[in-house]
């Protein structure tokens, strides 16, 4: 295996879960579930993923569903959505909202966790659901209420040119049968269901993201939640 390959699959343990909390993990519609469960594995590494660019300042809508690629992340398998970061001159920050699907009972969500990869696909940077908020429709002019996660960008300290968004296997009661070497933010995860216990969004397996990038100079110090 290439090195940055196996990088990339070690980093993204970080967002992992381990096999004590698959006693009880949010539910998913079943339809979606057959789905993620029958869906093959697009890619050998990182370097065959397709990549969408953006730009600064922008905003991209994303749609992370049936006809998303999937791919094995050391964490296990998921749908995912990958972007190719703009040339910049200074930092800005990378906020990604993924809006709650549903109703009263029947609310979930797919749980962004985001690997930030430099120009040669080795991982710079993993986000974990530690690093997730839930924001309110009223926060944003006329928008939904989701968990976000904003993460800055800096050029002058890393190359990051790639971002990978994914969700951990776990949640969706299907991580690896075996636990990986490295994976370190297996147990982050499972902090994390274990403190929201009842109060956690069900996990979904697909999901509709709002990415916005807007320089540092214009974020808000309030939108600082991941990075």
């Amino acid at each position: 295996m290439h090195r940055h390959v196996h990088a990339f699959l070690l980093a993204c343990a970080l967002c992992g879960v381990t096999s004590a909390a698959m006693a009880a993990p949010p539910s998913s519609d079943r339809a979606q579930q057959r789905l993620y469960r029958s869906a093959r594995v697009c890619c050998s590494d990182p370097t065959e993923f397709q990549f969408l660019d953006v730009s600064l300042p922008g905003q991209q809508l994303l749609e992370i569903g049936p006809t998303s690629r999937l791919f094995d992340f050391h964490s296990g398998r998921s749908f995912f959505a990958a972007l190719r970061l703009p040339e910049a001159s200074g930092s800005y920050r990378v906020r990604i909202r993924s809006v709650l699907q549903g109703k009263g009972n029947t609310t979930r969500v797919f749980y962004p966790v985001v690997a930030l990869l430099n120009d040669n696909f080795i991982v710079t940077r993993v986000s974990s659901p530690n690093h997730l908020r839930l924001e309110p429709a009223l926060a944003t002019p006329g928008g939904e209420p989701g968990l976000s996660l904003s993460i800055r960008v800096d050029p002058a300290e890393a190359k990051e040119r790639y971002l990978i968004v994914f969700t951990p296997a776990l949640l969706l009661g299907a991580s690896p049968e075996d636990r990986r070497e490295g994976d370190v933010l297996t147990d982050t995860t499972t902090d994390y269901l274990e403190r929201k216990g009842d109060a956690a969004i069900p996990a979904a397996v697909f999901g509709r993201l709002q990415v916005s990038l807007v320089p540092d100079a214009v974020e808000s110090p309030s939108g600082e939640d991941g990075g």
